[in-house]
């Protein structure tokens, strides 16, 4: 497998570097060809890959099938089909932040927003992510002076830093409270903290882009 990175030509401070996984895959039998059929002729979401690193036991990639530019040899057995998937971060365009279409209220964590926000992702759930298991890691060095001490702080800021869910709602022109989407969501979590994200390891990473450059 191979794993690609998307957005590194663009603003330094582009807060989302998009992962993309290819992987070869051997077809020795008409039933994995018919798997691989229905991969190709299927929709984006409906098939999950999950590339496990056997060598060092750790999960290499976690994303969606992307059957448009999926390629079939067309040859006997074996041959070699070629499979894309991406981390799925661009369709959280499509994903509404709300309830099924209920607003969420009231203070909450950056934290709790981010997961939720995850939580928008189609693979996110209990077969490739039960509970305990680790989705994303926070790299984050601002303090507020309302932050614990920034020299004997333990804890992550982005746990002791509160967002309304308003700042997350949109007005109409008729006046109606709408949801950004959850991409907007977390381009308006990341930024003020210039913070990007990307998938690394099977899980996200969010880190403030200026400590790539740190000396300490």
């Amino acid at each position: 497998y191979t794993l690609a990175y998307s957005g590194q030509s663009q603003d330094r401070h582009n807060p989302f570097l998009g992962c993309q996984c290819t992987v070869v895959v051997a077809i020795t039998d008409a039933t994995i060809e018919a798997l691989i059929t229905d991969i190709a002729q299927s929709q984006e979401g409906r098939f999950v890959v999950k590339v496990t690193n056997i060598t060092d036991s750790y999960t290499a990639f976690v994303g969606n099938a992307l059957a448009d530019i999926a390629v079939i040899q067309d040859m006997d057995y074996p041959y070699t089909f070629r499979l894309t998937a991406t981390d799925g971060l661009a369709a959280l365009k499509k994903e509404e932040y709300s309830n099924d279409g209920t607003l969420y209220e009231g203070l909450e964590t950056y934290i709790t927003h981010l997961a939720r926000v995850f939580s928008k992702l189609i693979y996110v759930d209990n077969t490739f992510f039960p509970d305990g298991d680790e989705l994303f890691r926070t790299l984050i060095d601002w303090h507020d002076v309302e932050h614990d001490d920034p020299v004997t702080a333990t804890s992550d800021p982005f746990l002791t830093t509160w967002v309304d869910n308003k700042a997350f709602h949109k007005i109409t022109a008729t006046g109606e409270r709408t949801a950004l989407s959850c991409m907007d969501v977390l381009t308006h979590l990341l930024k003020p903290f210039g913070a990007r994200i990307m998938q690394m390891e099977g899980i996200f990473w969010i880190e403030q882009i200026s400590l790539r450059t740190a000396t300490t």
